[in-house]
């Protein structure tokens, strides 16, 4: 992509066309075309300007009468996930470090901005899914990726507004998302070709005694089983600007973010120009360099300058779809939804540039805004705590749809329009590694008001670990409070056994996954088998 792209002015002006009433300020019928009111430069004439306004009026009633006033057009619906996007990195969440995001920022300041939005696992098949069925993986089942499938008993927010007459499409991109995990239910267009590399050249060979974690990290780095946004939103806006008259639901999914961080040289420079160190090519160097405490806050940064280009360059893809919603006369008929999967661990709790075994906030707290063109509601900021499985209940409300009394997620509407309601309690489990790694122990957690529980099991004892975390006052969950306010704890941890021995009474939903060697080595190039 060329210089003359990074100049174009995404943030200014994205949406400038403003609605128009049947009868406008300036005297014009907007169904006929007639005049409602006279022209001081027309020559007056006695009876002149009473003739024209009798005339104009006649045409107006004929026209209500012979041609009944057209019906609102259908809701569209624009779901835009960001893989791997911590809420912080985004200009409009007001992080410390925030990305330069001004498409992502100029939807916010239109729709609505929800600044506690919990995923129900940070990991992208089992979060992806949460959004798509409105159900948490205790309910469908999907504990990690390449190894689940999403079972045909479950509805997609696809196959719902299928049912409806809409026209539905899906761009993808990375392997994990591939149709043969369930989640191309419902869709017209699946787009998953992973058919370009995101790096070019075979992956490297390794001198005697190498690491074997830090051959596996540069190794992940030379497969063909993921694609940049350029690629899935070219395609996605090609599928956009010949989309039928129909209504349409397209999801886009852009897995920039995510490790590698290896964004264009245009991006990388404005974030990372004239650093020279352990971290310049990727994170093996910097991983190494850590071991041999050879790593400093300087190096660490630099990391994050790199995630921070990427999802700058994601950003600039979202503004460009956006963009043509706008030039195709589509945009004040359309629903967006803009969520990250989860988040990204950058050393606040020992765990860098990885996300699939932690619980805390950096790795479950995502981004989540959603528009509604008219509702009203433009730069709102929500401050209760929701769920990503509230956006499919949220979607089918604000297109007309009666959402089922059987999802466990529950509409924003309400949030949306500033009113109060009852709280919601927030999910979330880490089990990736139960079948694809060999992982120690499992993590479940729950966000209920200001507390936040995480449950550690051992796989080898099955003995367990509690922590307890007053996010009120101690946001960063630093101070573990587990021992000192116990009446909490147990509270809590009770709800969470209730929860998980609930839904493992409630039948099999475990569809696992057979895997061959084409589809192992697919995952182990994303890190997901080791």
């Amino acid at each position: 992509m060329d210089d003359r792209s990074l100049r174009r002015p995404i943030g200014a002006d994205l949406f400038g066309r403003e609605g128009h009433s049947m009868v406008s300020m300036n005297g014009w019928c907007d169904r006929c075309g007639g005049d409602a009111g006279g022209r001081a430069a027309r020559r007056r004439r006695p009876w002149g300007r009473l003739w024209l306004l009798v005339l104009a009026g006649l045409l107006c009633v004929s026209c209500a009468g012979e041609r009944p006033a057209r019906a609102p057009r259908p809701w569209n619906v624009l779901l835009i996930t960001l893989d791997t996007c911590r809420s912080d990195v985004l200009g409009c969440y007001r992080g410390r470090f925030a990305a330069v995001t001004p498409a992502v920022d100029s939807l916010a300041a239109k729709g609505v901005l929800f600044e506690r939005a919990y995923c129900q696992a940070p990991s992208t098949l089992p979060s992806h899914a949460s959004i798509l069925t409105g159900f948490s993986p205790l309910t469908h089942g999907i504990n990690d990726n390449g190894v689940y499938f999403l079972g045909p008993e479950f509805e997609t927010l696809a196959e719902t507004l299928k049912e409806h007459g809409y026209q539905t499409a899906a761009f993808v991109s990375a392997y994990v998302l591939d149709d043969r995990y369930g989640l191309a239910q419902g869709f017209d267009v699946y787009d998953d070709e992973m058919e370009d590399p995101l790096r070019p050249g075979e992956a490297p060979s390794f001198p005697e005694g190498t690491d074997p974690q830090i051959a596996w990290w540069v190794s992940r780095f030379f497969q063909p089983y993921q694609r940049t946004a350029d690629r899935v939103g070219a395609r996605a806006i090609d599928w956009l600007r010949t989309a039928g008259s129909a209504p349409f639901f397209l999801w886009a999914h852009f897995f920039d973010p995510h490790q590698p961080y290896t964004p264009p040289e245009a991006w990388l420079d404005r974030y990372a120009e004239g650093y020279d160190g352990f971290a310049n090519g990727s994170g093996p160097e910097f991983l190494a360099a850590m071991r041999a405490a050879k790593a400093d806050r300087g190096d660490l940064y630099h990391m994050w300058a790199r995630y921070s280009a990427e999802v700058a360059f994601a950003d600039y893809w979202v503004g460009r779809l956006l963009e043509v919603l706008d030039e195709s006369d589509l945009w004040e008929n359309t629903i967006v939804v803009l969520v990250g999967d989860h988040g990204e661990g950058f050393g606040e709790h020992g765990l860098f540039f990885e996300h699939n075994s932690l619980l805390y906030e950096e790795l479950v707290r995502v981004p989540l805004l959603v528009h509604v063109p008219g509702n009203g509601s433009a730069g709102r900021r929500v401050a209760a705590a929701v769920r990503t499985i509230d956006i499919f209940p949220t979607i089918l409300s604000s297109v007309g749809i009666a959402p089922s009394d059987s999802l466990e997620g529950r509409s924003l509407i309400e949030l949306m329009h500033g009113r109060e309601e009852a709280e919601r309690c927030s999910y979330f489990q880490a089990l990736c590694g139960r079948q694809a790694l060999p992982a120690r122990e499992e993590l479940r957690g729950l966000q209920a008001g200001r507390w936040k529980l995480i449950r550690t099991t051992s796989h080898a004892d099955g003995e367990s670990t509690t922590e307890l975390y007053d996010l009120a006052n101690d946001p960063d969950e630093r101070n573990d409070l587990a021992s000192s306010v116990d009446s909490v704890m147990q509270q809590l941890d009770e709800r969470l056994r209730d929860l998980v021995e609930s839904a493992a009474g409630s039948g099999d939903t475990d569809h696992s996954l057979q895997l061959d060697e084409e589809s192992r080595e697919r995952l182990r190039s994303l890190g997901y088998i080791r």
